[in-house]
């Protein structure tokens, strides 16, 4: 193998720290929120029918 391919691929390598998750926490908090309303509202509904 050439050494250029080794080092090449060496530098392709991502540190996870330097990631960015924000967008990924928000998405996971606002779809967190969708179902505890969904599930509170379904259990309200099974509440009013009982």
């Amino acid at each position: 193998m050439n050494e250029n391919n080794v080092n090449s691929k060496v530098d392709t390598h991502h540190d996870h720290n330097e990631l960015d998750l924000r967008g990924t926490m928000a998405s996971v908090l606002f779809l967190g929120g969708v179902f505890v309303v969904t599930w509170f509202a379904i259990f309200i509904l099974f509440l009013e029918r009982v």
